[in-house]
């Protein structure tokens, strides 16, 4: 039986920016203990890195890490991860996370869990920013069935950018 685990993390950093900034992450890491399957494990990296743009960027990381120790059962990790770092601005920042990690300890059963975190963080910032946090935990061991993760991760880097960066997150 599957125990889909989702993990969605938005979590965007900007300094001293001067445009509006979005960032999405979503971010899925399931733990599983004692499992004796297969387990399949893909990485996809992209990550560009750029100084005193002026213009608009778009980076795209896609990177696959699953973590199983002793399973039963077959297991698959993603992970989705979004974060834009900028600085220099001064204007709104909208920054949203959303995680969900299952924990489960002696379970033979499918499981599944749902966490939402939003936290931005925001430096010397001139207008508003609104920070949401909801965290659902759960932590499971011993578990004799499927568990899929999944995570991606984009993270572009623009140091003394002035132009607004759209980080979207597409999820099927």
């Amino acid at each position: 039986m599957l125990s889909p685990s989702t993990v969605v993390n938005i979590s965007p950093i900007v300094t001293n920016s001067t445009d509006a900034i979005t960032s999405t992450v979503v971010n899925i890491s399931p733990i599983v203990t004692n499992s004796t399957d297969a387990i399949t494990s893909t990485v996809v990296n992209i990550s560009p890195i750029v100084t005193n743009s002026t213009d608009a960027i778009t980076s795209t990381v896609v990177n696959i890490s699953p973590i199983v120790t002793n399973s039963t059962d077959a297991i698959t990790s993603t992970v989705v991860n979004i974060s834009p770092i900028v600085t220099n601005s001064t204007d709104a920042i909208t920054s949203t996370v959303v995680n969900i990690s299952p924990i489960v300890t002696n379970s033979t059963d499918a499981i599944t869990s749902t966490v939402v975190n939003i936290s931005p963080i925001v430096t010397n910032s001139t207008d508003a920013i609104t920070s949401t946090v909801v965290n659902i935990s759960p932590i499971v061991t011993n578990s004799t069935d499927a568990i899929t993760s999944t995570v991606v991760n984009i993270s572009p880097i623009a140091p003394n950018s002035t132009v607004v960066i759209n980080l979207p997150v597409f999820i099927n």
